[in-house]
């Protein structure tokens, strides 16, 4: 089993929260990456109209939005529910 996930962390402390109201996130994935795509269409294994077809989809429930009002001091800054 090979787990295709990837860890981002991005720190918001400091000043930032007192500069930005909100900050928004959600995930977006590919079918198929386009590096390998474009490596098929190099080789002649694949025609080029095909690249324009690939999808981006938008991960349903993804969306997570840090609000400023929801800071929890407790949490270094973190919402206290961000899955509302």
């Amino acid at each position: 089993l090979f787990d295709h996930s990837t860890t981002a962390k991005f720190e918001v402390g400091g000043g930032i929260t007192t500069a930005v109201d909100h900050i928004s996130a959600q995930i977006f994935i590919r079918p198929y990456n386009y590096a390998m795509l474009k490596d098929l269409v190099s080789s002649g294994d694949l025609d080029a109209s095909f690249l324009a077809m690939v999808p981006t989809l938008t991960i349903a429930g993804s969306m997570r939005t840090w609000t400023r009002a929801n800071v929890d001091p407790t949490t270094d800054g973190c919402d206290s529910n961000p899955y509302q």
